[in-house]
């Protein structure tokens, strides 16, 4: 019996990042089977967009209030209804199809349907951490593993899901796609049972996250800093495809392995991440990955050969699951604990909606400037970047303890 408590909180986590690695995956599937069906049954280029568009409008809308439906069902609950809702909506795609029933406008609001769980389902993911782990160090080492599951499911995800479609077709991938959701709600059956408030409770408002976030001096600015690397590292991932067409004579070989590189960096920062964890404060870890994920970026606007970029965004991608480690690991452990979900879900639906501005601006500037000016303006935020939090690692203490009750 004495082993339990020590066994559980492990048995917890590795449900956890088995769950959220092939949830990941899964996501990774229909980010990229979904267009491509999108477009092999309507012909229709503005139809694919459309699509895109379709799961993240929910985002903007729903984010904010999700975290009260989070508050009041509990994390366990949120988490496996919302592979639950994925499983059932992506499932239906490929059945509907098959039985002729499937029109376009059917098609984008399920695809709404799943982009609207998908950002409480991310902040519960973080938010269940402090639950099973009583020390600021184990919830770190936590969060690189399920980061580290993130990481490898966006770097291999795409091409797998490129693999499948050539092999099996979109169809046959959206149910692999569903399944892989189906499995996730099994695995999160590990995470603690935990009852949400109450429908009459006075639980958390829907601007109560946005309002723990912004009214805590270290939270606002380290919300800040994850916001606008969520605009910035988009708009780097963007501008790849027109420095191989500019540079490197459209070759998708090369491509891929730019690709590559800023996805095997990232998988090799999430080992990083987790070795730094208990040796450094968080604080002061995320201050140095930030002035290592903004150095390359000045580098990246002179006119290097394909190996020296692919060497850039090597190092780059590996400061990014450092810098995730760190604060979000903070952001996760700061609030009191009636507000963590609330205030991870303001973060997780910010970082969805600024990703998505990345994209289009780097659209916007990549047509009137081309690659320089965009890689020059990325390292000059991401250099003011790592002087905001230079300056909050010297101005706030380590380790950051969580608030006491009712604080």
């Amino acid at each position: 019996m004495s082993a339990a408590p020590a066994t559980r909180p492990r048995r917890i986590l590795s449900g956890l990042v088995a769950a959220e690695t092939l949830s990941g995956f899964g996501t990774q599937l229909s980010f990229v089977a979904l267009p491509w069906f999108a477009l092999s049954t309507t012909g229709s280029p503005l139809r694919m967009a459309a699509v895109f568009a379709a799961e993240l409008l929910p985002v903007a809308f729903l984010g904010l209030p999700s975290a009260m439906v989070a508050a009041r069902l509990g994390i366990r609950t949120t988490m496996r209804l919302a592979d639950a809702g994925r499983a059932v909506l992506i499932g239906l795609i490929p059945l509907l199809h098959t039985l002729g029933a499937l029109n376009f406008p059917l098609l984008l609001a399920l695809v709404a349907g799943v982009g609207a769980v998908n950002a409480p389902y991310l902040a519960c993911q973080r938010s269940v951490l402090p639950e099973v782990f009583p020390e600021e160090a184990d919830v770190l080492r936590a969060n690189s593993l399920v980061e580290g599951g993130t990481r490898l499911a966006a770097f291999a995800g795409p091409a797998l899901a490129g693999t499948l479609i050539a092999a099996l077709g979109p169809v046959a991938v959206l149910w692999i796609d569903a399944g892989s959701y189906v499995v996730s709600f099994l695995l999160l059956g590990v995470l603690p049972r935990r009852r949400g408030g109450g429908a009459g409770d006075g639980g958390p408002g829907v601007f109560a996250g946005l309002r723990g976030l912004t009214g805590d001096p270290l939270l606002a600015r380290l919300g800040g800093a994850t916001l606008l690397y969520g605009f910035l590292f988009p708009v780097l991932i963007a501008t790849l495809p027109v420095i191989n067409r500019g540079r490197f004579g459209d070759d998708p070989a090369i491509l891929g392995a730019l690709y590559a590189a800023w996805g095997g960096g990232s998988v090799a920062g999430t080992v990083l991440a987790y070795r730094l964890a208990t040796r450094m404060p968080p604080l002061r870890l995320g201050g140095y990955a930030a002035w290592l994920a903004a150095v390359p970026l000045w580098a990246l606007t002179a006119p290097l050969p394909a190996v020296a970029v692919g060497a850039l965004l090597v190092v780059s991608g590996v400061c990014v699951p450092v810098l995730n480690t760190a604060y979000i690991s903070v952001i996760t452990l700061r609030p009191p604990e009636a507000l963590r979900t609330p205030v991870m879900t303001a973060l997780v639906t910010g970082n969805l909606l600024t990703g998505a501005a990345g994209y289009l601006c780097a659209g916007v500037l990549l047509e009137t400037g081309g690659p320089a000016p965009v890689f020059l303006t990325a390292a000059v935020a991401a250099t003011a970047c790592a002087l905001l939090l230079t300056r909050v690692t010297a101005a706030f203490p380590e380790p950051i303890s969580r608030p006491e009750a009712g604080s």
